[in-house]
């Protein structure tokens, strides 16, 4: 059972004028079902731009209006007549900000993706608690960074500018792990090819501001 976390959730519209202040109760990286209902209780209806989950100092869930989501940011999902997206999660690959990406139910993006505009994040994204456990699959190409939330598990392969995020699904971890061992991969393909992994989401190259 994830610990419960009793959070602040503020509620922010334009020029960052706070429309709604209230505490919410949310386990450690909250499904998207609880994220629909306090956009229901807290954010449906009102002019909100953005909003922040805080438990003391530690940022545990933020919400972007659409226009405000990372150009280097891929979506997942469908908008179901709301303009918005929660993520929900930062996770670790690397030191300092280019190893640090963020991950929900709805987005997914890297610090270091964020382009001069979108500054304005990095002071929230910095207060993100990394509270995922992550581990590194080392391969003879580089291998790849691995993930599990919410029973779901991941794969990133960062190759520079060019990188890609993969889903493994919820494989039980013994079986997971027995199919590797019995494949042997000795490459990145190799491994993605053993647990069964689908590509989510990529980039070939880091997002401009030209042509915008």
């Amino acid at each position: 059972m994830p610990r419960l976390r009793d959070c602040q959730l503020t509620v922010y519209g334009e020029e960052a004028r706070v429309l709604v202040e209230r505490r919410v109760v949310i386990p450690a990286l909250p499904e998207k079902s609880l994220l629909e209902r306090i956009y229901r209780e807290s954010l449906d209806g009102k002019p909100v731009r953005y909003a922040v989950a805080r438990e003391e100092r530690a940022v545990r869930a933020l919400y972007l209006a659409e226009d405000l989501v990372p150009r280097g940011g891929h979506r997942f999902g469908g908008r179901k007549g709301r303009l918005g997206r929660w993520t929900t999660s930062a996770v670790q690959v690397g030191g300092g900000i280019a190893g640090r990406l963020f991950v929900g139910p709805e987005l997914f993006f890297r610090q270091i993706d964020l382009l001069p505009d979108e500054s304005w994040l990095a002071p929230l994204l910095m207060g993100f608690a990394a509270d995922v456990e992550v581990q590194h699959r080392d391969l003879a190409d580089g291998g790849a960074w691995e993930w599990e939330i919410r029973d779901e598990r991941f794969f990133f392969v960062n190759r520079g500018a060019r990188w890609s995020l993969y889903g493994a699904g919820n494989t039980p971890t013994d079986r997971f792990e027995r199919a590797i061992a019995d494949a042997k991969p000795t490459t990145t393909s190799d491994l993605l090819w053993a647990v069964g992994s689908v590509s989510i989401a990529r980039q070939r190259s880091r997002p401009s501001l030209q042509g915008l």
